[in-house]
């Protein structure tokens, strides 16, 4: 159920009323497609530097494969000049490290 929600993302972008045939060649170009024990699988596509450019200008708000703000973070842990998350996204399962560099600092008065 949560993958149809994923394919329903890519048509979304793509619709003009109706998919004509470079719609289809866009989401076979987009997405994978794979059946394993009956079930159909959908494999969403690594991403690109420019989805990882995208995910952070936009503040890391959204899921950088399908875009839903349903995600979540557990705890950060410190190391050395970095900090790190992992993230999950609730609509599409997918799961990703938010990597954090401190760059300044703000004194309390």
């Amino acid at each position: 159920m949560k993958k149809t929600v994923n394919w329903k993302l890519v048509v979304d972008e793509i619709d003009n009323e109706h998919l004509d045939i470079s719609a289809i060649n866009f989401i076979s170009n987009t997405i994978k497609i794979g059946f394993t024990g009956g079930q159909v699988n959908i494999i969403l596509p690594e991403l690109t530097k420019e989805d990882k450019q995208r995910y952070i200008t936009g503040g890391g708000n959204q899921c950088p494969w399908c875009e839903d703000g349903d995600i979540e973070g557990r705890s950060i842990e410190i190391d050395n000049q970095f900090a790190t998350q992992f993230m999950i996204c609730k609509a599409c399962d997918k799961a990703w490290t938010d990597i954090y560099k401190l760059i300044d600092i703000e004194p309390i008065d």
